[in-house]
């Protein structure tokens, strides 16, 4: 009887899931199958095939009777394994000379003979028992191997999860290490910039200015950059910055405010000049011939103003008009005369009309800003946590902080409840305090039948509400700070149970008639009166995973406490894809940048540690800002042409001279995250509110100290700490590559790459020159580039 011949076709990159033939059980047939792979002709030649059958539960294995041709494989297939009918899954197996395997499979639906008593003719008995048998070992072979590999990988991982600890470990030792080397830089500073009068001047940035040896001498701050929680006002280079000052000419002071502004109300119509005159300038500032632009915080009634001597007879510029808030003057190409004097003043023309004329503080800037934006003049630092509030692996050992802690960020928080005055907190007002003359222009009605509350925190731009006002001798003053001995600078006099703070409020203090009944006092946020609660005010202690960002809240919702992040960041490198803009302007070059994947505002708040972020500006000075008409994180940055005029040329600039921007920026999309703080909150009352008392870091400082105090032992101590660190750390890495190398051994190809090798060598070179290790005791893999590099720096 002739054999069956069967066709088809079958490619080696795809599954099929549909039979391909149907045969009868014990069938003699050829199949002849075309070979394809990925779509296209496959030649199979020089190639070894084997067919594996799965019928049931039984496998089956033919090796002979295949012929491997161009483009087709022949199988006489072996009637043994269609004994059983059923489906079939074949899988044809080659193999080139060198052991790699390429395979396929395919179905195909075995019919049943009728009878069931159906055998094969002459069939040898022992030959499904000989593949039985074969089946079992190859089983057997596959399950041994199985348990070698999976002890072998046990062991990579308890291997690898060494490493992992030790990696942690790492990463507390280089948080160190930068620490030190912050710490190292301020004492660099203080030692190799010394001023002319004796003086030692040190700049540094971030946590680790602790001013090391201030208790030797007094220190002056004489510029901080970033923002703090006494809102240090921040000068450029080209910016001198000044308060206002009592020393006036003219008519009656209304309302003198040292360090914000002056008032004075003229009664009759000024005729002539009237100075009002501000606090004494360095007269060093100023060059002569030169435009300068004096830019006022609060000025009104004033039409001229110009720099005089400190008798107010000789002039250093010409007269500058007031447009807005600013004015631009030019100094005299001779202001030897003008100089002379110990000082100069600001002095004010006032327009021709009656009435209130005010002057606040002042900077002045070199250059005309006359129809420009403002240079940025105080930097939107990160508003965080102190870097050195993470908690870390030695605080942890010492039993500072529990280990469940480790790596997040101590936060305090301050959990009030409603209520935000006590009846503990309001006290008999002392009229004849040394600033209750003050109160008067306030709060007229207020008088030494009132008494009075501390100082309350509240909210700028808010409203509250009050219990127990109901007095005509009621007043409520704003304050600017928690200063005890500063004046209130504005303020309302008997109040209708509600009142509203203004934007510069961030506290208060009310005033209340004697017959009120204060046992009961309460003051809450809204503009309605509630229920009477207690007086609640506590501060705990929380762990973040991540700093509080400027604008970062920590908020109460739900019955969860949440830390609300409303700022990213974003890390701008010379490995980032940016584009070139423009480079036809006179002082910088325009660049972008798509940050893809981030979703940051387009009109969003920000700040970079090395540029000016000025939103919605194209002049053409260094900065960087959020491009406004591009979607979610488009940046465009100002940088100096000296950086290069291609981007290629820039790339080389930033990468050779370690030139990275950190940028945090408005996140379009702000989200919440739940901190773990079962503890505390168990603790917090009904109708408490959660707020933040977060530490706000400084960027950079530049500080003077008033004695010449040495920085050496300092500079040394630190030194010697770094080194330690970094010792440890060396000793620690070769101890992690140690645990690695069978992993290394096993597996070469890991390790077998240029930057890598690179990077161990440069390792095991620095522990020889350190003495932590001899030449021959550097692995060998590494030992003749080390011993080569070595060598060369030997001469």
């Amino acid at each position: 009887m002739a054999k069956r011949s069967i066709k088809f076709n079958l490619d080696f990159s795809n599954k099929d899931i549909l039979p391909k033939f149907n045969i009868k059980q014990f069938d003699d047939a050829l199949i002849t199958i075309s070979t394809y792979l990925e779509g296209n002709v496959f030649n199979p030649t020089g190639n070894t095939c084997k067919l594996y059958v799965s019928v049931g539960k039984e496998v089956f294995l033919q090796e002979s009777n295949i012929s491997v041709l161009e483009n087709a494989i022949k199988i006489d297939l072996d009637k043994n394994i269609i004994s059983e009918g059923g489906k079939g899954l074949g899988e044809l197996e080659l193999s080139d000379s060198n052991g790699i395997l390429t395979s396929a499979t395919f179905l195909f639906n075995i019919e049943s003979k009728i009878g069931e008593s159906s055998t094969i003719p002459g069939q040898v008995e022992g030959f499904i028992a000989k593949h039985e048998r074969l089946i079992k070992e190859f089983k057997e072979e596959y399950n041994s191997r199985l348990e070698i590999i999976q002890t072998e990988l046990n062991s990579n991982t308890s291997r690898i999860d060494q490493v992992e600890s030790k990696n942690e470990e790492q990463d507390l030792r280089l948080k160190q290490i930068e620490c030190k080397n912050k710490v190292q830089d301020v004492y660099v500073q203080g030692l190799f910039n010394e001023n002319k009068d004796g003086r030692l001047s040190i700049e540094g940035e971030g946590n680790s200015l602790k001013l090391e040896g201030s208790k030797e001498g007094l220190v002056d701050v004489n510029k901080v950059v970033g923002n703090t929680l006494v809102n240090v006002g921040i000068q450029t280079d080209n910016q001198f910055q000044y308060k206002t000052h009592e020393a006036f000419t003219g008519y009656t002071v209304v309302a003198n405010k040292p360090g914000e502004y002056i008032e004075v109300d003229y009664t009759s119509s000024p005729t002539s000049w009237h100075y009002i005159k501000t606090p004494y300038i360095n007269v060093s500032l100023f060059k002569p011939s030169t435009t300068y632009t004096i830019v006022f915080d609060k000025i009104v009634g004033v039409r001229i103003v110009k720099i005089c001597n400190g008798q107010a007879n000789v002039a250093l510029c010409n007269e500058g008009t007031i447009n807005g808030n600013r004015a631009v003057f030019t100094t005299y190409s001779d202001i030897s005369n003008a100089v002379k004097d110990t000082g100069l003043f600001v002095c004010c023309l006032p327009t021709t009309d009656i009435g209130k004329k005010i002057v606040g503080n002042y900077y002045i800037l070199e250059g005309d800003y006359s129809n420009k934006p403002l240079p940025q003049t105080r930097f939107n630092g990160m508003q965080s946590t102190f870097e050195n509030q993470l908690v870390t692996q030695e605080m942890v050992d010492s039993g500072e902080e529990l280990a469940e802690n480790l790596g997040k960020y101590k936060c305090e928080v301050e959990v009030r409840g409603k209520n935000l005055c006590s009846s503990q907190n309001v006290n008999n007002f002392y009229y004849n305090s040394p600033w209750s003359n003050k109160i008067d222009v306030i709060s007229k009605v207020i008088d030494k039948d009132s008494r009075m509350t501390e100082l309350i925190e509240v909210k700028p731009n808010t409203s509250y509400a009050f219990d127990a006002l109901n007095s005509n001798r009621n007043g409520v003053n704003f304050f600017k700070t928690d200063n005890e001995d500063e004046l209130p600078y504005n303020g309302l006099s008997a109040p209708n149970k509600t009142f509203t703070t203004d934007n510069d409020c961030k506290y208060v203090r009310l005033y209340i008639g004697n017959a009120v009944d204060v046992s009961n006092i309460q003051i809450v946020e809204g503009t309605q009166t509630t229920s009477y609660e207690p007086y609640y005010k506590r501060k705990a202690t929380v762990y973040l995973n991540s700093p509080l960002h400027k604008t970062d809240e920590i908020v109460y919702i739900d019955g969860e406490l949440k830390h609300y992040h409303k700022m990213g960041s974003y890390l701008l490198t010379h490995n980032d894809d940016i584009r070139l803009y423009d480079n036809t302007l006179t002082n910088c070059n325009r660049y972008g940048l798509a940050m893809t994947g981030y979703k940051f505002k387009t009109t969003g708040e920000g700040c970079c540690d090395k540029l000016p972020y000025i939103q919605n500006n194209s002049e053409d000075v260094a900065h960087v800002r959020i491009d406004g008409t591009k979607p979610y994180g488009a940046l465009t940055f100002w940088l100096p042409k000296e950086y290069g005029s291609t981007v290629d040329e820039l790339k080389t600039y930033m990468k050779n001279n370690n030139i990275e921007y950190n940028l945090i920026l408005e996140l379009a999309e702000p989200y919440y995250e739940t901190i773990d703080t079962d503890r505390l909150l168990l603790e917090i009352p009904n109708n408490a509110t959660v707020s933040v008392k977060s530490v706000v870091p400084v960027k950079s400082m530049a500080a003077s100290y008033t004695n010449g105090i040495p920085n050496v032992y300092g500079l040394q101590e630190t030194n010697q700490v770094q080194d330690d660190l970094i010792n440890i750390s060396l000793l620690a890495t070769d101890e992690m590559y140690t645990m690695l190398e069978p992993i290394l051994e096993s597996i070469p190809q890991v390790i077998n790459n240029e930057r890598t090798m690179s990077k161990m060598v440069d390792m095991y070179v620095a522990m020889v020159i350190r003495g932590l290790k001899t030449i021959e005791e550097v692995p060998a893999r590494y030992r003749k580039e080390a011993q080569d590099i070595l060598n060369k720096l030997e001469k």
